[in-house]
């Protein structure tokens, strides 16, 4: 590759990612998160997402998948969390400048394909920590993690660039490692690029 396709390629992203971030400011509703600590931000911007507490949807969706094999706990969190926004934007700033990238909720069932490609996973999460275990969608900032909830009501999140199995005691926790290294002090909701 030439010198200048190099730097013609590099103008082209960064003319589209400059696009990205003006029509995605354009379109979406920007709330100011009050809470005094990230765990409280992170709840307020659940709530704007569409969650609340005792929240209990149908999950016939969830149900009809894994038939008898649906965990308590899976059918507990699936009920609480299932079709609130999949999506919004991380803004560490005053400024729509600051705008990161988007954290992902996306809460959905493995294909049978899936399945044989998280095959090693599964099995490791399967041997190493607990037999019982449910996946429960992706969920993270940028690269989100894949991510299966156990019998235990542990979640165990599984990044595609890398091979470590993060465990969280809560959904929370999980939540907060992810956003661990921005501020979170604005969300950004209801835009799709």
């Amino acid at each position: 590759m030439s010198l200048l396709n190099f730097f013609n390629l590099i103008l082209v992203e960064w003319v589209r990612i400059g696009i990205f971030y003006i029509l995605r400011s354009i379109k979406m509703n920007i709330i100011e998160l009050t809470g005094s600590t990230k765990r409280e931000r992170i709840i307020q911007a659940m709530k704007c997402c569409g969650w609340y507490e005792g929240r209990c949807v149908d999950i016939s969706l969830f149900e009809k998948h894994y038939g008898d094999n649906l965990l308590p706990i899976a059918r507990k969190f699936f009920q609480e969390f299932y079709g609130i926004e999949e999506t919004f934007a991380v803004i560490d700033g005053k400024h729509e400048s600051n705008i990161c990238f988007n954290f992902t909720f996306e809460l959905c069932t493995l294909t049978a394909q899936d399945e044989c490609d998280f095959n090693d996973e599964i099995s490791t999460i399967k041997n190493t920590y607990e037999n019982d275990i449910n996946y429960i969608g992706q969920i993270g900032y940028y690269y989100e993690g894949n991510v299966w909830i156990g019998k235990s009501g542990k979640f165990y999140s599984i990044h595609e660039y890398e091979d470590t199995i993060h465990i969280f005691k809560s959904i929370w926790e999980l939540l907060e490692w992810e956003l661990s290294c921005h501020e979170f002090i604005r969300v950004g909701i209801g835009y799709y690029l």
